[in-house]
This record gives structure tokens, sequence and C-alpha cells, in this order.
């Protein structure tokens, strides 16, 4: 089984030295040349929370070799368009595609790489990127918490293959239900994250703030206004 991790930033380069360190082969694919280099010259290394460093394999798209059973994808949405038909002649028939990204992006990524192919899901810790080659993990080590699911919620033997892989790098969940998690996520990121990028404040002082605090409940009721009428509950 042939396995890619496509979108190396600060996530990808922790989630690609863990499961490389762990034995299992994986690529790791990015369009970030001075990172690529570094990450094949001194391995994947993470500090902070955690010290690790791991010899790894990386390319640059241009230089995607073979077939993929399993893709993670944690690039950013605005590079969608470069990325995924990247990585489109390099997938079969039962390649997965496991969305990584935030927000709502499987049906962003299924119009790219056929909606068969994709599954969706979160990564539940945090990393910052330093220098090519080397991230900070932000989160203790026994919180490292993936969740994983289909589309239309069902429970799948491929995603026990792709939680196998991620169970490498902390604990995968799975979940009958991806899209309520989703619009969950979403109402409550662009509730906080919108006023205290407005405010230019932290999550701390928009909670504080009563004004702000009242702001916040109304965009997150818009949010969960437009999840209800597609049919989500949450």
């Amino acid at each position: 089984m042939r396995i890619a991790l496509l979108g190396v930033g600060s996530l990808g380069t922790a989630l690609g030295g863990m499961i490389s360190k762990s034995g299992q082969e994986i690529v790791l694919i990015d369009g970030y040349e001075s990172h690529v280099k570094a990450l094949n010259a001194k391995g994947a290394t993470i500090t902070g929370k955690m010290q690790l460093n791991a010899d790894v394999k990386a390319c640059l798209l241009n230089e995607i070799e073979g077939t993929f059973d399993i893709v993670f994808y944690l690039a950013k949405s605005t590079n969608n368009e470069v990325y995924l038909p990247a990585i489109l002649p390099h997938l079969n028939d039962k390649s997965i595609v496991c969305t990584l990204q935030n927000g709502l992006p499987e049906e962003l990524v299924s119009r790219f790489v056929g909606k068969e192919r994709v599954i969706g899901g979160f990564v539940y810790w945090g990393a910052s990127l330093v220098e090519p080659g080397v991230t900070e993990m932000t989160t203790e080590k026994d919180q490292l918490i993936y969740e994983i699911g289909e589309i239309d919620g069902g429970i799948t033997p491929r995603l026990y293959r792709v939680k196998k892989i991620l169970d490498l790098a902390g604990e995968c969940l799975i979940s009958e239900n991806l899209m309520r998690v989703r619009w969950t996520k979403l109402s409550f990121n662009s509730a906080m994250s919108g006023m205290s990028a407005a405010l230019g404040c932290t999550y701390g002082d928009v909670l504080n703030n009563e004004k702000a605090i009242v702001c916040a409940a109304f965009i997150k009721n818009e949010v969960l206004k437009i999840a209800h009428a597609q049919g989500i509950n949450c």
C-alpha cells in the first residue's frame, strides 16, 4: 500500500514525521522547494511538546511518481487548484483521498478527484512551522486526536484502513456524522475567530466582553441556520 501526504506545512511535517518514524513508508509532497530539500536532507524535525526527528521521503509537485492508495490532504484550500490536479494522475479507481483541511472542504476536493474517492477528517492538535523541515508541536503528545468519516455518514472498511495509519500518530476516531461535526466546528470558528480577528483580540477577550459575545452568538446562529437549511442537525 502506497501512502502520500499532500501539503506538508506545520501539521503535515509533524504527521509525516510521526508516521515515518513508526516504520510506515509515506511520501511527503509539497510545493515549497526549500522545505522539501530540508526534509530530504535533515528529515522531519518536531520540537516543542514533542522531540522527534524522522528520515522522510519528500518531493515537489512535479516530481510525484507512481500511484497512491491513500492520500492525506493538508494543503490550504487556496492551493486546491494547484495541488489536487497534480495528484490526480497518481490515483487509481480505489484510491482514498482523506482531506484534513479546515472548513467544509469535501465538496471542493471532490470536484477535483471525484466524490467517490473522498473522506473527510479533523486534526484536533496544533503545530507551527518554525523553518524549512522543522515544526513546533503545540499540543501534548497524549492529546493527538483525529476524527474521520464518510460524507454520507456510512461506516466503511476504508475508514478503518485510514484509521490504522493515523493511529500511528495519535488516536483516530471514526464519526457516523462527519458533516454535523464539520458544521458544529465551523459555527464555533466563524463566531470566535471572526470576532477576534475583527476586534484584534483573543478568544478570552471576546468571552469577557458582553457586546462581543452577543455578536459572536449571532454569527454562530446564522451558521447553524444555514446548516439546518441543508438538513444538517447540529
